[in-house]
């Protein structure tokens, strides 16, 4: 009751401290006799206010509420005023686990259970027991069933209600909530507890993080799981190669695909694995997309975006390349699908990617450095080039970098070796030095 957040914490290292103090003070005052129950309600109150999707919050929310009603007595019967609350904290509770996500089986079982005991204070004991008859028991069994012989004994089924005691009991051991329900339902006795609830703060934590994960900006979701200068940029570009690196990887077995002059059989391939890889994001690849400018003034046709929330973060565009770059055409369609990209969005960041049928795909790179230096627009000043080191399977090439009218921008330039002549000649050599 009495931890704070330890010294030095800030930003949402120093919220999450605080949500966990405030969740176990919560369930402190909660299980103490003589702890505030009103208190424990609003902490937890507060919590589910800020973090609705939380079912951890929700269920103890409930719990708090239904033990400040009861008082003293678990199987405690409201009266006048309390009946009236009691139907409002029912109702809101079930909104409340209407919008909770991903709630875990365990939690299910204890908002069921005191669902439960809140219909019993509610003189409706036939719903308390169809609520409780539904629950599969994981850690509740005990109290389940001494629940259900409360409802039982309630509806005139005296009888009833002692044999499913009796049975807990062989299952169980004589625990004492069964205790309690056998002395309530022979001689009124009170029942001094407090409703059930979640402790499983570790799974609240872990599903807030996804949450608040989710909801933020791409920026702010590469600050978290890159640390570089442009986490952004060096994430796209990961999750770009990588999911090249899967497509290039699949050449052998994609002999019959037909290479269109829109290059759409290679990049539908490709939109496919990427859009796996970002969907734990919450990123999308829409393909084919309408946007930006051509030079008729209308609206260019981009092969692939990366979106959040309907927001371009970047556009990726793709040129088949099947001659060498002696030819003049080659480099021409090389050229005009780069200047494309400034006219595409307003991204920081612009992918090209050529997919290369030739049997020296490094030559397709030296060009490439030196038309990006010369020939972008005349709104984009060149400023430099680095070199993405080839460490992996990943597809080779640079980032070059421009000054823009509004800051920076960059364009990222892979090389997809589609061919993979030099693979086959190896493959060749090694057939024919193979022993017979």
């Amino acid at each position: 009751m009495t931890a704070e957040p330890p010294p030095g914490l800030s930003g949402e290292a120093k919220d999450s401290a605080v949500k966990t103090i405030y969740f176990f003070r919560g369930l402190a005052a909660l299980a103490d006799p003589a702890g505030d129950r009103k208190g424990a309600e609003d902490l937890f109150a507060s919590l589910h206010d800020r973090h609705p999707e939380i079912g951890a919050y929700a269920v103890n929310l409930f719990a708090a509420r239904i033990s400040h009603l009861l008082g003293n007595d678990l199987f405690a019967r409201l009266q006048g005023e309390d009946v009236v609350r009691g139907r409002k904290a029912l109702i809101e509770a079930d909104a409340s686990m209407l919008h909770a996500r991903n709630v875990s089986a365990a939690d299910q079982e204890i908002f069921n259970c005191n669902k439960a005991l809140l219909l019993l204070a509610l003189g409706q004991s036939d719903e308390a027991n169809e609520v409780l008859t539904a629950i599969t028991p994981i850690g509740l069994r005990d109290r389940a069933a001494a629940y259900s012989a409360v409802a039982l004994s309630r509806t005139g089924r005296l009888r009833e209600a002692l044999a499913v005691l009796d049975e807990a009991e062989k299952t169980a051991g004589k625990k004492h909530v069964l205790q309690a329900a056998r002395e309530h339902i022979q001689t009124g006795k009170h029942f001094a507890a407090t409703a059930n609830l979640s402790s499983d703060d570790l799974t609240t934590r872990i599903q807030s993080a996804f949450f608040q994960f989710a909801q933020m900006a791409p920026s702010q979701q590469a600050a978290i799981l890159i640390e570089a200068p442009d986490p952004l940029a060096k994430l796209l570009t990961n999750e770009i190669r990588t999911a090249a690196a899967r497509v290039t990887s699949l050449a052998p077995m994609m002999t019959n695909v037909t290479i269109d002059s829109c290059e759409d059989d290679l990049s539908a391939h490709l939109r496919e694995v990427l859009a796996a890889q970002v969907s734990r994001l919450g990123w999308t690849i829409p393909d084919q997309s309408k946007g930006g400018r051509t030079a008729k003034g209308n609206p260019g046709e981009r092969d692939l975006l990366v979106q959040k929330d309907g927001i371009t973060q970047s556009v990726v565009e793709a040129v088949v390349c099947g001659r060498p770059m002696t030819h003049e055409a080659m480099r021409k369609d090389l050229t005009a699908h780069f200047q494309k990209l400034f006219a595409y969005d307003h991204c920081t960041i612009f992918f090209h990617l050529s997919y290369a049928y030739i049997d020296k795909p490094a030559t397709i790179i030296d060009y490439l450095r030196e038309m990006a230096e010369k020939e972008a627009p005349n709104a984009f000043k060149y400023k430099s080039t680095e070199d993405i080191p080839h460490t992996d399977s990943r597809p080779p090439g640079f980032v070059a970098e421009y000054e823009g009218q509004f800051g920076p921008v960059k364009v990222v330039f892979l090389i997809l070796d589609m061919a993979q002549e030099a693979q086959q000649e190896a493959a060749n050599l090694s057939a024919v030095t193979k022993p017979r």
